[in-house]
């Protein structure tokens, strides 16, 4: 709370004091931006904030710049949550590892369509931190099909993840070759699926051949219900072609 009210304190001392964060048209003027945003802050309505500049008629330079300071409130205040379990009986030690919120019978599996083929693996090859990486190879290359990986949340003591109080998804992720693409969606318990958004990387989220944190906007998932998640999935199809990635330290905060 110390922290927010700080953050407050200089928004204001920037810009003065702020008028309505929810106009029906935003202003695209920089310390409007700035103002309105401490005004959501203050309402807690930042997400609704973020998406109405994002779908607003503002300049690119203008949306990325209201993108950015989400982005950097949401990693202050991020969620702090205690890590798993590791020793429960029903906790997969390299659950555990990878996924900070692993909870009592989350899976890892995977999903391939053919033409093509997908093989994920969790061991020490791809690992960042701890004891277990998980590494995701795929080839769709000239081909039809799809695959993926998924945390699955279908026979956990809930059956759905509750996300609701989260703001961001993060992890970590290096390719073999660098400039790797992947999709990632968010399929909650009322969606088909295959029907759920995703969020495609290219253009948006570099993979290099190094360790890189990815932090994506839980809002950028659009009509998503955060309290009743089913899975959490990266997939690959035509567009991403052939490649591996080491994915590490998943984690919504």
């Amino acid at each position: 709370m110390k922290r927010v009210t700080l953050l407050l304190i200089v928004l204001l001392l920037c810009v003065g004091s702020p008028g309505s964060s929810l106009a029906q048209s935003p202003s695209c003027d920089a310390k409007d931006v700035v103002a309105s945003f401490a005004q959501a802050v203050a309402s807690e309505t930042q997400q609704a904030w973020q998406t109405q500049y994002d779908t607003s008629d503002c300049s690119p330079d203008v949306i990325s710049a209201a993108d950015a300071l989400y982005n950097a409130y949401a990693s202050i205040e991020a969620t702090t949550t205690e890590p798993p379990d590791c020793s429960s009986p029903d906790i997969t030690p390299a659950v555990c590892d990878v996924f900070a919120q692993a909870s009592s019978n989350t899976e890892f599996t995977s999903f391939e369509n053919q033409p093509g083929s997908f093989t994920y693996d969790v061991g020490s090859d791809c690992k960042r931190s701890g004891k277990y990486g998980l590494k995701l190879d795929y080839d769709f290359a000239k081909q039809s099909g799809s695959g993926g990986w998924i945390i699955d949340w279908s026979n956990s003591s809930d059956g759905v993840f509750d996300g609701s109080a989260f703001k961001t998804l993060n992890f970590y992720a290096k390719g073999e070759e660098g400039n790797e693409t992947f999709e990632i969606g968010l399929l909650d318990s009322s969606t088909t699926p295959g029907e759920e958004p995703k969020i495609v990387s290219k253009g948006k989220y570099p993979v290099s051949t190094e360790w890189t944190q990815i932090t994506i906007p839980l809002t950028k998932f659009k009509g998503v219900k955060l309290n009743s998640l089913k899975n959490l999935n990266f997939g690959f199809n035509k567009a991403e072609g052939t490649g591996s990635i080491c994915v590490d330290d998943i984690a919504f905060e």
